[in-house]
């Protein structure tokens, strides 16, 4: 059985590979809870599914996004209707009928 030969980019991916683990491991064991901060995030990074549900209250949200903000009130009193218009110029004579 032979044994390929070890190349740069075996040794390479190899090494990627550790220190992509070591990355996550020093980022899963030194930071500590809330320690990252909305200054932190770039906006729009964070989408629905980023957030497990029931930990976002209404009072986390900004005003205008709360719910119910923004919601239309109940409808108001009828305006008045406006004047009439003058009266437009009779078009051309349609097509006469079949003859019969």
């Amino acid at each position: 059985m032979r044994i390929p030969p070890v190349t740069y980019a075996n040794v390479m991916a190899t090494a990627a590979v550790f220190i992509a683990l070591g990355g996550t491991s020093y980022a899963a064991v030194k930071l500590t809870k809330n320690s990252v901060r909305s200054s932190h995030i770039k906006n729009g990074q964070v989408s629905s599914a980023d957030i497990r549900n029931g930990t976002v209250r209404a009072t986390d949200l900004h005003k205008s996004i709360r719910p119910g903000a923004g919601t239309p009130g109940s409808t108001g009193a009828t305006g008045l209707g406006g004047t009439t218009g003058a009266a437009g110029a009779a078009g051309p004579a349609g097509p006469s009928g079949p003859a019969g």
